[in-house]
């Protein structure tokens, strides 16, 4: 806690941008020490949570551009595509269901690997931005919350993200992975794959 002091005592603008660092780095963890730091007085709880939109959605735009240039990227992407036949075909699966898969993962802490998926799969940035925008606006309003008002155990509450975080990600790994397998068997059942 003492660091949370020495924190809230730096002047208010190098407060948001050292906030606003830490949320694009470790986006839930920081977003609930933001509400900490908004119960302690720190920050107003309006600005960290414009703070931590904003700041959420650069990362998100971040992540997508990646995924975008990894599919232009040239030929080991090509060499991939060519392992595993299969991509083609769910690549058009999310570019279908990106709203719900990107909203789905926003809540499951798999939102990096979804925006990833999503700029690979050449979904338009517009299709994806009102679930984007969504999900942000809970997620963030949510972990201000807890936060803010359970800041007396937020070391507690930190690691209790940490392990929902993980089953999170467990779980929507284990759906990608049969929805991988259901698109692969239909794909080779249709005769487009050979084993």
């Amino acid at each position: 806690m003492e660091h949370l002091h020495t924190l809230a005592t730096l002047p208010p603008s190098l407060r948001y941008a050292l906030f606003s660092a830490l949320v694009f780095v470790e986006g839930p963890t920081a977003t609930v020490v933001g509400g900490v730091l908004a119960a302690s007085g720190g920050f107003s709880l309006k600005g960290a949570f414009v703070v931590a939109v904003l700041t959420n959605l650069a990362a998100d735009v971040f992540w997508y551009q990646v995924g975008a240039w990894i599919k232009r990227s040239g030929r080991w992407f090509k060499r991939f595509e060519q392992r595993y036949p299969y991509l083609p075909a769910l690549e058009e699966y999310i570019r279908k269901r990106a709203v719900g898969f990107v909203l789905l993962a926003k809540f499951t802490f798999n939102g990096v690997p979804a925006l990833l998926a999503a700029g690979i799969a050449r979904v338009p940035w517009r299709k994806i931005l009102g679930a984007v925008l969504l999900g942000e606006t809970l997620w963030i309003a949510l972990l201000l919350g807890v936060g803010y008002f359970l800041w007396t155990r937020s070391g507690e509450l930190a690691m209790s993200v940490r392990v929902a975080g993980v089953l999170g990600m467990l779980a929507f790994g284990l759906w990608v992975i049969h929805k991988v397998r259901q698109i692969a068997r239909r794909a080779f059942e249709s005769g487009e794959m050979s084993m």
